[in-house]
C-alpha cells in the first residue's frame, strides 16, 4: 500500500484512468439492487476516492465533470423511472461539487504544509488517513455481518411462533430482526403478515412495502398488501396490489378470491363472479366461495344460482374464522330466496 503513495508521481493521463476507474466501480456499486445497497459504503468509497484524488492532486475541473456525469446518469434513470437509482446517482454526484468548490483551498494548504513540514508529513499523512479508512470499513464490514447473522436468528425465532399463531411474540423477534438488518425483505414480509393477523392494517402496510421495495417482485409481500389494503378498506390500492400479484402468478388462488371479494366490496358484481369461478377452479369446495356467489347471485336476483351455491355450502364446512353477519345465515338466504321463487 504504502510502495504505490511513494512511487512518483502519475502523469496526468494516469490520474484520469485511475480516477475513471474508480469512478465506475462507483457507478456500478450505485446500481445494485436494494438488498445489497448500503448508503454507509457509497460514502466509504467517496472517501477512498476523494484520499486518491487529493494526494495525487487531481484538476478541480475533472471533479465538476464526473458532477456532471453522475447527474446525467441521473437523469437517464429517472427517464427509466428507475426511483432508487436516479436518486442515489442524484445524491452522489454533491459531494463532487462541493469537493471542486473546496479542493484549491486544500491544495493550497497541503502545498504550505509540504514546504514547511516536508513531503515526508504529506505522505505519511494520507498513508494513516488511507489505513484507517480502510480498518474502519473492515470493522464495519464485520459488525455488520455479525447483526446480519443475530436478524437470521430472530427471524426463525419469530417464523416459528408465527407458525404456531403466536403472532405477539413473533411481532416482538421479528421487529428485532428487522432492527438488526433493515434490509432482511423475508424478515418485513413475516412481520407484515403477523401485524395483518393482529388487524394493525397499517403497521402491516408500513413493513410490506419496505420489503416491496426491497424485493419489487416478492409475491407474499404484494399479495399480503394487498390483502391489508382490502382489509383496511383502500379498495383502489387493493385492486392495484391484487392485479400486480396476478401478474406474478396468474393461477394463484388467493390473487382471485382476494380480488373477487374486493370486487364484491365495491359492487362490481359480474367482475367478482368471474374471479370467484377462477378461484373455484383452482381450489373447489371452498365454502367462502360459494357463500360469497350465493350472496352475489341472490343480489342480482338469479335465485336459482343462488340456491345451487347455498346448497353447495351446506355440504361443507364452515371455516371457524369465517364470521357469517346475524340474519346472512345460510338458512336465512335459503328462506328468503324460496319466498321470493314463490312470488
Amino acid at each position: 500500500m504504502s510502495i504505490i503513495l511513494i512511487n512518483p508521481p502519475l502523469s496526468e493521463e494516469n490520474k484520469v484512468l485511475f480516477s475513471s476507474m474508480f469512478i465506475c466501480f462507483i457507478i456500478v456499486y450505485l446500481c445494485v439492487s436494494e438488498l445489497i445497497f448500503y448508503p454507509i459504503w457509497v460514502s466509504i468509497l467517496l472517501i477512498l476516492f476523494f484520499i486518491y484524488t487529493l494526494y495525487y492532486e487531481l484538476k478541480t475541473s475533472y471533479y465538476c465533470i464526473f458532477g456532471l456525469f453522475f447527474i446525467f446518469l441521473s437523469f437517464i434513470f429517472l427517464i427509466l423511472r428507475m426511483t432508487n437509482i436516479w436518486l442515489r446517482f442524484l445524491i452522489s454526484s454533491l459531494p463532487f461539487f462541493i469537493f471542486g468548490l473546496v479542493n484549491p483551498y486544500i491544495l493550497s494548504f497541503k502545498n504550505r504544509v509540504k514546504d514547511r513540514f516536508g513531503k515526508n508529513i504529506i505522505k505519511s499523512f494520507f498513508i494513516f488517513i488511507l489505513i484507517s479508512a480502510i480498518i474502519i470499513s473492515i470493522l464495519f464490514l464485520s459488525h455488520q455481518l455479525e447483526d446480519m447473522k443475530l436478524s437470521k436468528k430472530y427471524y426463525s425465532e419469530g417464523y416459528n411462533f408465527y407458525q404456531k399463531n403466536n403472532f405477539p411474540n413473533a411481532i416482538d423477534s421479528l421487529n428485532k430482526s428487522v432492527e438488526l438488518n433493515i434490509r432482511n425483505y423475508e424478515a418485513l414480509n413475516l412481520l407484515g403478515r403477523a401485524y395483518l393477523k393482529e388487524e394493525d392494517y397499517e403497521s402491516s402496510k408500513s413493513f410490506l412495502i419496505k420489503a416491496i421495495k426491497i424485493k419489487p417482485d416478492y409475491f407474499d409481500a404484494i399479495i399480503a398488501l394487498a390483502t391489508a389494503f382490502e382489509k383496511s378498506e383502500d379498495f383502489e390500492n387493493a385492486i392495484e396490489y391484487y392485479k400486480k400479484a396476478q401478474k406474478l402468478q396468474e393461477w394463484d388462488f388467493g390473487t382471485h378470491f382476494g380480488m373477487g371479494r374486493t370486487l364484491y366490496k365495491i359492487g362490481d358484481l359480474d367482475k367478482a363472479i368471474d374471479e370467484f369461478i377462477n378461484a373455484n377452479v383452482l381450489q373447489p369446495k371452498n365454502f367462502e366461495i360459494h357463500y360469497l356467489l350465493g350472496k352475489i347471485y341472490y343480489e342480482k336476483e338469479e335465485y336459482e344460482k343462488a340456491l345451487n351455491q347455498f346448497n353447495i355450502c351446506n355440504q361443507l364446512k364452515k371455516p371457524d374464522d369465517f364470521e357469517i353477519p346475524e340474519g346472512e345465515e345460510i338458512i336465512d338466504f335459503i328462506e328468503k330466496i324460496k319466498t321470493n321463487m314463490k312470488k
